[in-house]
């Protein structure tokens, strides 16, 4: 065998092992077995059943009380951790002078409410029930204290607006169960001030209560429950 045949020999043994070993990858037996996979999301379905409002009342007087209840409800398929509270949304504000306080008094600044005023002229309690158990959760005894509506824009210790939460559990605590409810029973009165304005830099009392300020005065605003899921698992 010459050179140019032992050549042409060594490429043909060569693309045959290329074959061979191309061929290799296929195989005449072979099975596989499917698995179905789903991933759903759960819902977070947090209601308040038919209430719409909590407290719509005119004509309050300094010494007025009132209850009212709400029922929070958990109508999804995951648990929920944790409830947050806020008042917002304020509105409706129009600050009055209707006895005419600066005219009478002589002291200009008599008048110029402003909203956080208005709320603090209001205490609140606010009491959680559940499981047959009773929790006040805002407010001490809610005649004594000194937790104000205004505490729900901005409450105690920040300086903006927050929500507070109203469930008293920790990140790792179902705070309100899928298909289960929470009652919340929200005590307000006006506060009775008897002291009177005094007249400034004198120390001198006007004949008119601090109260009489607030006469006339209103607001509306919105009341936000926020509710949370808890952590997520290795599943």
């Amino acid at each position: 065998m010459n050179i140019k045949k032992k050549l042409l020999s060594g490429m043909l043994c060569l693309m045959m092992g290329v074959s061979l070993i191309g061929g290799g990858t296929w195989a005449a037996f072979n099975d596989m077995e499917a698995v179905a996979n789903t991933v759903q999301a759960g819902t977070l379905d947090f209601g308040t059943g038919s209430a719409t409002e909590l407290f719509k009342i005119s004509d309050l007087k300094p010494g007025d009380e009132m209850t009212r209840s709400i029922t929070l409800r958990n109508d999804g398929t995951l648990d929920i951790n944790q409830v947050f509270l806020k008042a917002t949304n304020m509105r409706d504000w129009k600050d009055k002078d209707v006895l005419g306080l600066q005219k009478k008094t002589g002291i200009s600044t008599i008048g110029n409410n402003t909203t956080n005023e208005f709320l603090q002229q209001f205490q609140l309690k606010i009491t959680k029930k559940a499981n047959g158990k009773q929790e006040v959760i805002f407010g001490g005894d809610g005649k004594s204290t000194l937790y104000t509506l205004n505490f729900l824009t901005a409450p105690p210790l920040q300086n903006k607006p927050t929500f507070f939460e109203i469930t008293k559990t920790d990140d790792n605590t179902v705070g309100l169960a899928k298909g289960e409810t929470i009652e919340y029973e929200f005590y307000l009165k006006f506060k009775d001030d008897k002291e009177k304005i005094k007249v400034p830099g004198k120390g001198k009392d006007t004949p008119f209560y601090k109260q009489n300020r607030f006469q006339g005065e209103e607001i509306t605003f919105d009341l936000i429950f926020e509710a949370t899921q808890m952590k997520g698992n290795t599943r």
